[in-house]
C-alpha cells in the first residue's frame, strides 16, 4: 500500500493555476516570451497583460519577468465566459479589453448588441493589442483636403432624419428609412443604387447598396458598410437608435459624397445592412452571397462603422476591431489616423457581434470601427438614442480616418511623392530640401534644385 502511494505521487499529474500575469515593463517582447514558458497551456491577452492557465511548474518562470496574481477559481475554461464590457456589473471581471471581458462562470443577461450569451472560449484570444505608434508621415494635401470635405453638420442632419423612422427590422417604419436611404443615394452622382431582399424570420427586410465603379481595376472591391436597422427596449413603439446606428449609416452618405467625383481606379460598394440587431443578417447574407457567386476573391478590404458618434469625454478614443489575419489594416488605418485626426486609437484582435464578422468568417478582410465609450452610452437600445447625444467631433475625425483610408486604397486621388519624383528624374532623394524654410517643398525649392518650370 505504502509502495502504490508512493507510485501515485510520483506520477500524478501536476496541478493547473489560473493566474493574471502583468509584465514588469511596457514591451511586447516580454507578453510574447510569457506566452511561450513551458507549462502554459491557454493564455488570453489584452493590452500586454495575460490571464493564463498554467501548470504549477511555471509560476516560478512566469513571476521572473513579470507580476504574478494567482486567481482562487478553476483552472478549467468551461467555468470561464466572455462578456460584452456592459454586461459586467456586480461581476468580478478577470481581464478585459477592446468590447469584451473574461468572467468567471456563466451569467445570464440580456440586451447586448447583437449578444445571445456567454461565449464558451475554446482557444488563445487577444481581447485589445498595443496600438503600434503609428509613424507620421509627410501629408498628402490631396487626401487632406478630401478629409476637409466631410461636413459633420450634414451627417448630424442625416443622422436627425434617420432617428424620425422606427428603423426596428419587423416594424413597419424600417421600409420608409430604407426608401429614404435609397433616394440619398441616388442624388449622389455618378453611384448605381439598389436593393436586395432577405427575411428575417416571416420579415422581408432590405440592404441598399450604392457602387462607385472603378475606373481601371473596377473588379478590385472596397466595401464601406453600416446597418441602418435599430432596436430598443419597447421596439414596436420607438427605436430611434441616433448612435446605434443612424451615426455610421449617415456616415455612409457623408463618405459617398466626397467620393462620388473622384473616380477611383478601384470599385467602392457602400452597403446599408437591416437585420443586424436580430444576429448580423444582412451583413451574412451578402457575404454568403459574395462567396456563392466567386466575387469574394475581388473584396479588397470591409470597413464597417457602428456607433461612431458619443463620447463620454474629450478623449475622441476609436476602437478598431479584426482578427490576427488582418492586424495590417489596424496598422494602415492607426497611421491614417495619426496624420488626418485627432483620434486616439485602440485596437482588437477578437472580433464579435457586428458587420464586420460574416466577412470575416468567410476569409474576407473586414474591420470594425467604433467609438470606444460604446459600452458605457447610457441610452444603448433604449427609445432615448436620440441625435442629441451626438458628439460631431466624434463622429467627424472617425469620417476622415476612414474617408481617407478608403481613398488612399481605391486610389480616388493622387499623392505625388517629390522625393520619388525627384529620385526618379535623376536627382539625389537628399538634394531637394525646404531651401527657403517655409516648412514644405515647393515651386522655389524645385526651382532652386533646378527644375524647369
Amino acid at each position: 500500500m505504502w509502495l502504490m502511494a508512493c507510485l501515485f505521487m510520483l506520477h500524478a499529474p501536476e496541478q493547473s493555476v489560473l493566474v493574471r500575469w502583468t509584465p514588469r515593463a511596457e514591451t511586447s517582447l516580454l507578453t510574447d516570451v510569457a506566452k511561450t514558458v513551458v507549462g502554459v497551456s491557454w493564455w488570453a491577452e489584452s493590452r500586454g497583460q495575460l490571464l493564463m492557465i498554467v501548470r504549477e511548474s511555471a509560476l516560478d518562470g512566469l513571476a521572473s519577468i513579470g507580476l504574478l496574481e494567482r486567481l482562487p477559481y478553476d483552472a478549467n475554461l468551461d467555468l470561464l465566459s466572455v462578456i460584452p464590457c456592459n454586461q459586467t456589473a456586480d461581476l468580478e471581471v478577470l481581464l478585459e479589453g477592446g468590447r469584451f471581458a473574461i468572467v468567471a462562470g456563466s451569467p445570464s443577461f440580456k440586451g447586448a448588441h447583437c449578444f445571445h450569451g456567454p461565449i464558451r472560449i475554446m482557444t488563445n484570444l487577444v481581447l485589445e493589442v498595443a496600438t503600434p505608434v503609428a509613424l507620421p508621415l509627410s501629408p498628402c494635401n490631396t487626401l487632406s483636403q478630401l478629409a476637409d470635405e466631410v461636413d459633420a453638420n450634414r451627417w448630424l442632419s442625416d443622422i436627425q432624419s434617420l432617428a424620425s423612422f422606427n428603423r426596428y427590422t419587423h416594424n413597419d417604419g424600417n421600409v420608409p428609412a430604407r426608401d429614404w436611404l435609397v433616394s440619398q443615394f441616388q442624388q449622389i452622382p455618378n453611384l448605381d443604387v439598389w436593393t436586395e431582399s432577405f427575411n428575417v424570420n416571416s420579415t422581408e427586410t432590405f440592404n441598399v447598396f450604392a457602387r462607385l465603379n472603378g475606373s481601371i481595376r473596377a473588379d478590385e472591391i472596397y466595401i464601406v458598410g453600416a446597418h441602418y436597422d435599430s432596436i430598443s427596449e419597447n421596439p414596436q413603439q420607438a427605436a430611434p437608435g441616433a448612435e446605434d446606428n443612424a451615426s455610421g449609416t449617415a456616415a455612409l452618405l457623408e463618405m459617398a459624397r466626397a467620393l462620388a467625383n473622384k473616380s477611383p481606379q478601384a470599385t467602392i460598394l457602400f452597403i446599408a445592412y437591416s437585420g443586424e440587431e436580430q444576429g448580423l443578417r444582412g451583413s451574412i447574407d451578402h457575404a454568403t452571397d459574395l462567396v456563392n457567386s466567386g466575387e469574394a476573391a475581388h473584396i479588397k478590404a470591409v470597413l464597417i462603422m457602428d456607433m461612431i458618434g458619443y463620447t463620454a469625454d474629450a478623449d475622441l478614443d476609436c476602437l478598431l476591431e479584426t482578427n490576427s489575419a488582418n492586424q495590417w489594416i489596424i496598422d494602415e488605418l492607426s497611421t491614417y489616423a495619426a496624420n488626418y485626426t485627432s483620434l486616439r486609437i485602440v485596437s482588437s484582435l477578437f472580433p464579435f457581434g457586428s458587420d464586420h464578422v460574416p466577412y470575416l468568417d468567410r476569409g474576407m478582410p473586414s474591420l470594425l470601427t467604433i467609438e470606444n465609450d460604446w459600452n458605457i452610452y447610457p441610452n444603448y437600445h433604449r427609445t432615448n438614442d436620440l441625435p442629441a447625444s451626438i458628439d460631431l467631433n466624434m463622429g467627424r475625425e472617425i469620417m476622415r480616418m476612414n474617408l481617407v483610408a478608403i481613398a488612399d486604397w481605391s486610389d480616388a486621388v493622387t499623392c505625388v511623392d517629390v522625393f520619388e519624383l525627384m529620385t526618379g528624374w535623376g536627382m539625389s532623394a537628399q538634394a531637394p530640401g525646404d531651401t527657403n524654410g517655409n516648412g514644405v517643398i515647393d515651386v522655389v525649392d524645385l526651382l532652386e534644385h533646378g527644375f524647369a518650370m
